[in-house]
Parts: structure tokens; sequence; C-alpha cells
């Protein structure tokens, strides 16, 4: 049977303080992680708002350029409605004129 060594007094707080550098040091670098994994989920987060944010820009952009283009096509086709009514009117004038 062998029983324990005798660690000098000095040497063992030497160990201990050793010991307790290390498990600060570990802690030190567990806090630096979690910082730096809630930094680059902040970054994703910021990253994934601005794309909805310019999603939503070119959705809004596509409908104000479709209202721009229902109102030209509307627009086209009221001019053609005046320029008809206005040429049967000149045409029932002229044979209006014709037939006297």
């Amino acid at each position: 049977r062998v029983t324990k060594p005798k660690i000098p007094e000095n040497i063992r707080r030497n160990y201990e303080s050793m010991e307790a550098e290390k498990t600060k040091l570990l802690i030190a670098e567990q806090r630096q992680r979690v910082v730096e994994k809630e930094a680059e989920t902040e970054r994703r987060r910021a990253v994934i708002e601005a794309e909805k944010a310019a999603e939503v820009a070119a959705i809004e952009w596509k409908m104000r350029l479709a209202a721009k283009q229902n109102d030209q096509s509307m627009s086209s086709i009221e001019d053609a409605i005046t320029k008809d009514r206005a040429k049967a009117a000149a045409d029932a004038e002229f044979y209006r004129a014709s037939r006297l």
C-alpha cells in the first residue's frame, strides 16, 4: 500500500493558483465565443432584414410600375375612343355636307 505524498505548501498554492488561472482563461474564452456568436447572429439578422426590405421595395416598385402601365393603357384607350368619336362625327358631317 502506497501513502499519498506530502506536497509542500508553496507548490500546492502555486498549483491551485495555476488551476484557477486556467479556469479563468477557459471562462474568458467561452465568454469570447459567446460574444462572437451573438455578433454573428446580429449580422445575420441585419442581412435578413436588409434582404427583406429590398424585396419589399422591389415588390412596391413593380406595383407602381404596373399601375403606371395600367394608367397609360387606359389613357391610350380613352384617346382611341375620343379619336374614333371625332372621326365618326367628322365622317357624319362630311356625309351630311356631301348629300346636300
